[in-house]
Parts: C-alpha cells; structure tokens; sequence
C-alpha cells in the first residue's frame, strides 16, 4: 500500500501532512492516555478510491511507530480487502487480521478458548466472538502502546457490511474506553473521504475532517513529516455533525 500510495497526486498528499500536525492528531498520539480519532480525507478526489492520501499517510505512520520502543502496531488497510473473493474481505477480515498480528508478536493464554463455543462461533467468523476475541488477547498484553490504524473504512460501509462495521467499530471504542486494561491502546480511523456510518458511532471531540485547501503544499510526504512533539499548527477543523 506503501508503494502504490507514492504514485498520488502529489498536492493531495498535503491532507497527510495536516493531519499529522494538527493538535488534535498530535493530542492523540502523543498523550498517555487511551484514545480514538476518526479522520475525514474529505476528498473529492479520492472519495471512494482502494488508495488514498490517507492510505499514504497511515503508512509512513505505521512505518515510523513501528521503530520506537514500547510500543506494537497493527494495521489493516481496507483498500487492499475490499472484494469479496479476498480471504480477508470485510470487517470480519479488519478483526481477524488484528487478532493475527497481535498474537504473531506475543505468545498469550488462549486456554479461555476451551470452554464454551469459542471454536464453533470462529469457524463461522462470528464478528461479535471475533471483537470478544480481540478484546482478550489485547487485555493480555504487557505495559505497553498499541497502535491500531485502520484505512479506508467507508469502503466498508457499503450496505452488505455495514452492521459489522459498525459492530467492529463499537466493540474497538468499548476496549479503548476500557479501564481495567494494562495496555494503552490508540485507535486511529481513516476515511479519503467522509465516513456515513463510523462517523456516528464516535463522539464530535474523536472526529476530525480535513479542510479542501489543505492540499497545497505540493510536497512529498515521507517519515521526515512524522513528528512526535507537540502540534506545529494553531487549531483543527472538527468535523461537521
């Protein structure tokens, strides 16, 4: 995604550049707290595309936390499953590639599994026993940051995914407001251009959208844009309710 993402307009690629020096993107990532944000691409453009300067964005980001200590990312790009002939299409997919990511890194107690029906709802793919799942691994892990990006999720709104992806969505919000858990858990959420359905599960304070005229700098953006201070911008634009 990466790669493909570096063919973009390179004026749009601005839309990155904003987000991740706007004070509500840096509040997120660098407070110590648990937190969700959704950010709106409000793209014209790229409103609907596999590929977006979102897409850009939550790459080099992905990239660059992966590098710093303490810390876990997972990432699912919804440009890339998308199709239903795809083993990870839908939402479904979106949760059982986290659970796989986060279990490939640390060796957890799965011995909860052996009671009740937890292997007959999973080879149904059960999204509730999936999120359910997520929640149990992710509780398990030690001290740490884990940052969960997802990209792309109003490709996932289309009407045969919409309940799951509201249902995912749900269950991500209640473990990132979970107060029990060791983990501090960072949820990041794109969209290229405006989410209709994930919109209306988060609170106006965790949605950001990005201004049209934000695409002007007409610059490259790489991991020299990350920048893990503080806010290099005066304010937001929140989006519209």
């Amino acid at each position: 995604m990466l790669r493909q993402a570096q063919s973009i307009d390179v004026q749009a690629q601005s839309q990155g550049r904003w987000l991740l020096r706007s004070a509500r993107f840096q509040d997120w990532l660098c407070s110590s707290r648990s937190d969700v944000l959704l950010a709106d691409g409000n793209s014209e453009q790229y409103g609907m595309a596999r590929c977006s300067p979102m897409t850009l964005m939550c790459a080099v980001l992905a990239q660059g936390l992966a590098k710093r200590d303490g810390t876990l990312v997972v990432h699912f790009f919804c440009g890339a499953h998308n199709t239903s002939g795809d083993d990870l299409a839908g939402p479904t997919g979106l949760i059982r590639s986290l659970i796989i990511q986060v279990l490939a890194r640390y060796e957890l107690d799965l011995s909860f599994m052996d009671s009740g029906r937890w292997y007959e709802h999973l080879e149904k793919q059960d999204p509730l026993v999936l999120c359910n799942l997520f929640h149990r691994i992710v509780a398990q892990l030690p001290g740490i940051i884990l940052f969960c990006i997802i990209d792309g999720v109003s490709l996932f709104e289309k009407e045969q995914w919409r309940a799951q992806i509201e249902l995912v969505v749900w269950k991500l919000r209640e473990i990132v407001a979970d107060p029990t858990m060791n983990v501090v858990l960072k949820l990041l959420i794109t969209s290229p251009g405006i989410s209709r359905v994930v919109k209306g599960i988060l609170r106006a304070e965790d949605r950001i959208w990005i201004p049209k005229d934000a695409a002007t700098e007409g610059k490259l953006l790489t991991g020299k844009d990350m920048a893990f201070g503080r806010s290099q911008t005066p304010g937001d634009s929140r989006s519209p309710r």
